[in-house]
């Protein structure tokens, strides 16, 4: 068996150490003697041909030049708020 290089990726690394507790002899086998695992990887798969929705309109963004709503009316609207105030306390205090 040859011997793993120095430089290794993490995942392939994690292989070598999990094959080395193991005694075995890798044997080539062409192609053409495999077939059933041939026939998998060259199999056609079958897609149902799908329309692809469009999105709603509801989701795209606009800006709008006058909002009726400012950011400082949503502000003090959300220190009002029992529950966003507990959840500032959390992310501000831990």
């Amino acid at each position: 068996m040859k011997l793993t290089p120095d430089i290794l990726s993490p995942s392939i690394l994690r292989w070598s150490q999990m094959l080395n507790a193991y005694d075995f002899t890798i044997i080539h086998r062409p192609g053409k003697k495999i077939q059933n695992a041939d026939v998998l990887s060259r199999l056609p798969l079958v897609t149902p041909e799908t329309d692809i929705p469009s999105p709603p309109e509801v989701l795209f963004l606009e800006e709008l030049q006058n909002s009726p709503v400012k950011a400082d009316v949503i502000s003090q609207a959300n220190l009002r708020d029992l529950v966003l105030l507990r959840v500032l306390n959390w992310v501000l205090k831990g």
